[in-house]
């Protein structure tokens, strides 16, 4: 199990690799043959090919290389799953998308899918939500906060009355949904203090390149190909989550933990020491109703070719089997919970499919 303190031993050199050549879709089945959910999301298959769809994250981001490696492995293996992936801006989105069955598989934040599951999302109580449920789960990264070398920012309390025009993430995104949350955690008015600006990942990262914003705060595994495309433009300071803000941030959010963001992780970074950043876990889930033969066999194909998977993009090796039940809280698939017992992983009661 990958400590979250030595998290960045797997942030090794070279270019985050985007995997090609993802069939393109099947068409839904039509009712007799099977029936299909919306968004031609497939909910129940007999002996018929089964056309799946993965709602990831913006293109490049982890979840989208983690999808476009495991739909790989089931196109080039299966007879009778295909599946196509597709970008999308990140886990409140794709949480939506398979509750309502107008996705097959998609990526979230561990807390996000355990809250939705429990009706305790900050946006409100949902049954819809009811439907989700973990396939596996894996490290992911962390909260970056990064103001320019020379701002006025050292610390999160320093955002208070600043008037700074700061990028949290699109809406929909889970890097919106977080940083909004541990911003407050730390009394930061989002409407008073700063002015906050819900921008998507390359548009943030290329303002704060041209200066026309003051701080860029995303969502990210590490290292992340734009951040480091964004410090080698200009120098940089990271913003520690330090203090009671994180303190009570931790407190009030399962699943998150401090780890450490090296300082020579990227290029031109001004700090002198190590960042404590908050970090967390990322799911694959999928509705509930799914077919269980369908759910299993694209676990088995993932797990039993998980060398070739290591291979797809460079942090894919954070998925392991060992790790693959840490930081869920709810209920798995059947299909994946099937797989799980054939292999021998001990299955905590309260992650017992229901």
């Amino acid at each position: 199990m990958l400590g979250h303190r030595k998290f960045l031993g797997l942030a090794l050199a070279g270019a985050v690799v985007i995997v090609a050549g993802v069939c393109s879709a099947l068409p839904p089945w039509s009712p007799g043959s099977a029936s299909a959910g919306g968004g031609g999301q497939i909910i129940r298959v007999a002996d018929k090919t089964a056309s799946l769809q993965f709602s990831t994250s913006t293109v490049g981001g982890n979840p989208h290389q983690n999808g476009s490696g495991w739909a790989k492995i089931i196109n080039e293996r299966s007879t009778r799953v295909r599946a196509t992936v597709a970008a999308s801006a990140g886990g409140p989105e794709n949480m939506s998308l398979v509750a309502h069955k107008q996705a097959s598989i998609g990526w979230a934040v561990a807390t996000e899918v355990g809250e939705a599951v429990r009706g305790v999302l900050p946006a409100g109580n949902d049954p819809v939500y009811r439907s989700l449920r973990p396939v596996f789960s894996y490290f992911f990264g962390g909260l970056h906060w990064v103001v320019p070398a020379e701002s006025r920012v050292r610390g999160p309390l320093d955002f208070k009355n600043s008037n700074l025009k700061v990028s949290i993430g699109q809406p929909g995104s889970s890097s919106n949904a977080f940083n909004r949350r541990l911003l407050l955690s730390y009394g930061i008015n989002l409407e008073r203090d700063i002015k906050m600006l819900e921008l998507s990942p390359p548009n943030g990262i290329q303002r704060f390149k041209d200066g026309a914003i003051d701080a860029y705060m995303g969502f990210a595994s590490l290292p992340l190909g734009q951040i480091l495309e964004m410090a080698t433009a200009r120098k940089v300071r990271f913003i520690a989550h330090t203090g009671d803000g994180a303190k009570e941030f931790l407190a009030k959010i399962p699943g998150w933990k401090l780890g450490i963001l090296p300082r020579t992780l990227y290029p031109n970074v001004e700090n002198a020491e190590d960042i404590p950043i908050v970090t967390t876990y990322q799911v694959a889930m999928a509705h509930r109703d799914l077919d269980e033969g369908v759910v299993y066999e694209i676990t088995r194909l993932l797990f039993e070719n998980i060398g070739e998977f290591h291979k797809s993009y460079q942090l894919a090796k954070n998925v392991t089997l060992d790790d693959a039940l840490t930081g869920i809280t709810t209920p798995l698939h059947g299909g994946a919970y099937r797989y799980y017992r054939e292999k021998g992983v001990k299955v905590p009661e309260h992650l017992m499919p229901r």
